[in-house]
């Protein structure tokens, strides 16, 4: 019963408040069949075949379905420009080629990037390589409060907490945990 419902009407349905999108990507899956022998059986022919589909949308990927599967991504050049385009396609190449070669593989463990663009990461963009230092977040966090007792380590609307506050507020918080039974390796809720 909603076929015709119009996307302004859906939007005001919503609790998307207005002047903002519902949705800023679309994907438009097109399964109509083109049957170019019906067209012979009629004595047409087509000689060529342009679509041009512009979007209102900062971006879409039209999928089509045929002897091979087409994919193509439309972009509005004032949000996107072309070489993140570009990445993005080459991203999703990557992650359905993957799907296609390993279809039992969970979503976690399908790969966005190729090999080039994932040592590009690690290599160009993650910087030096550090040691990591053999200590939980308790320790590094006791350490800061003996450096910084009265430096500000929360900042909220009601106020701000010093690391030493902040230490003293976690401390109780860990002796009514561990009255209570909590311990290491126990789920606390």
């Amino acid at each position: 019963r909603h076929d015709f419902v119009s996307l302004a009407q859906i939007q005001s349905w919503s609790d998307v408040p207005g002047g903002t999108h519902l949705f800023e990507s679309l994907v438009v899956f097109e399964n109509y069949p083109f049957d170019g022998g019906a067209l012979a059986r009629h004595g047409l022919s087509l000689e060529e075949e342009r679509d041009l589909e512009p979007t209102n949308y900062p971006l879409s990927m039209i999928v089509a379905p045929g002897e091979r599967l087409t994919m193509a991504l439309d972009y509005d050049p004032a949000a996107f420009d072309a070489a993140t385009v570009e990445r993005l396609g080459g991203c999703l190449r990557v992650l359905l080629t993957a799907m296609a070669a390993g279809p039992e593989r969970r979503l976690r463990e399908l790969p966005l990037l190729d090999d080039r663009e994932q040592r590009r990461v690690v290599e160009e963009w993650g910087g030096a390589v550090v040691p990591v230092p053999g200590r939980v977040l308790p320790e590094v966090f006791e350490e800061q409060v003996a450096r910084t007792p009265h430096a500000p380590a929360v900042t909220a609307a009601d106020g701000r907490l010093s690391y030493r506050e902040l230490n003293e507020r976690a401390n109780r918080l860990a002796r009514v945990l561990i009255a209570g039974g909590a311990g290491p390796e126990r789920f606390v809720a």
